[in-house]
């Protein structure tokens, strides 16, 4: 259950009639008066963690004080006012309460106001925030007909974005599909809202069909076509077509983020082509785009399954050079580099690589000088 489900909601007249102080007490709901100390506890709760909160909502107090909230300005008379309802829409969405939501999109035509598609967009958008997909299916399959509402591009985004999320595949493409016979380009947020969609839902298999459309209706997605399609090829075991992606990246001006090179060295490594992986550790360290410190143990172990015992030794250095101050390697990754030094008669670097380790983590000390008394002499 969403926070502040259980409260009961304010009803939608006395949302629109809300008329706020602009001292800076908190009021009562019903009147002018400061509330009671017992009021106040249940008023001052902290708001419910979301990032989508409905525009404008005030951060520190829950429902008496929506001074902030641009549709409830202090009015004494009924607000006739599209927005107005449309922000108490999204309001009672906020608080999971999307019976609420339909409730108040229902009464727009008896408060006098005209309604529009910008009502219908309003609760789509409330039940993704209530975490009701069901619903969402349910108003974007009926109430355009109900309502006589022609949906617009928000409408068709908004929907797509709910459908992926739930991981409704076939949902999500029949709205496509809608937009094409209303006419109704898709733009750059709607195939972003479906990428997102679907790796929020772990449905990483949908992801490159959705670039592949991309291409069909002419929409560039910038640093995300890149992304996902750099993580797709990845997955596929084509590293190589992912790394002209990078290039083409980098030769626009963008900056990729550290995952884009993480996708791309697990993907050389996987193939075992360690002198790439080595290429882009090189270009990602003297880049923008600094690993996170656990990769370094991560390709460290990697190129010693490779037997690439220099290449690992390399990345130990340069990670010493630029991780952060608490990174700590695992003893069993320096370990079995140390032993792989050895099995290809580097002795006296395996030594220097335990003076390093010691030195800097002294916490395994005892542990490191036995290993260094058991090498060849």
């Amino acid at each position: 259950m969403l926070p502040f489900a259980r409260l009961r909601p304010i009803s939608l007249n006395l949302l629109l009639r809300r008329r706020f102080s602009s001292s800076s007490s908190i009021l009562s709901p019903d009147s002018n008066a400061p509330l009671s100390s017992k009021e106040k506890t249940g008023a001052a709760r902290p708001l419910p963690k979301t990032e989508n909160k409905p525009e404008g909502v005030a951060s520190s107090v829950a429902i008496p004080k929506l001074r902030r909230l641009s549709p409830f300005r202090e009015r004494s008379t009924v607000t006739r006012d599209e927005s107005a309802v449309c922000g108490a829409i999204r309001y009672y969405g906020w608080l999971g309460k999307i019976d609420e939501a339909i409730n108040a999109f229902k009464q727009v035509k008896a408060l006098g106001i005209y309604r529009t598609v910008k009502s219908l967009n309003a609760l789509l958008r409330a039940s993704i925030e209530a975490e009701d997909y069901e619903e969402t299916k349910r108003i974007y399959m009926e109430f355009p007909r109900i309502y006589s509402l022609e949906p617009d591009l928000e409408t068709f985004n908004t929907a797509i974005e709910a459908f992926c999320k739930s991981g409704s595949t076939s949902s999500a493409y029949s709205a496509l599909a809608d937009m094409d016979r209303k006419g109704v380009k898709p733009t750059k947020t709607t195939f972003e809202n479906m990428l997102d969609g679907f790796y929020e839902a772990e449905k990483y298999e949908e992801t490159g069909k959705v670039l592949d459309l991309t291409q069909k209706y002419g929409v560039s997605l910038n640093f995300w076509y890149y992304f996902f399609r750099i993580r797709r090829l990845c997955d596929l075991r084509k590293p190589g077509e992912a790394e002209k992606l990078l290039n083409e990246m980098l030769a626009w001006g963008m900056t990729p983020v550290p995952d884009t090179y993480v996708f791309l060295i697990h993907g050389f490594c996987d193939e075992g082509r360690y002198d790439v992986a080595k290429k882009l550790f090189k270009s990602m360290v003297n880049g923008s785009c600094r690993p996170y410190n656990f990769r370094y143990d991560y390709l460290i172990q990697r190129f010693c399954e490779g037997g690439d015992f220099d290449g690992a030794l390399q990345i130990f250095k340069d990670s010493v050079d630029t991780a952060e101050e608490d990174w700590d390697p695992a003893f069993l990754v320096m370990k079995s580099l140390v032993d792989g030094l050895v099995s290809v008669n580097k002795v006296n670097e395996a030594r220097e690589l335990i003076t390093q380790v010691k030195e800097r983590w002294p916490g395994k000390t005892d542990s490191w000088d036995e290993i260094k008394a058991g090498l060849p002499q």
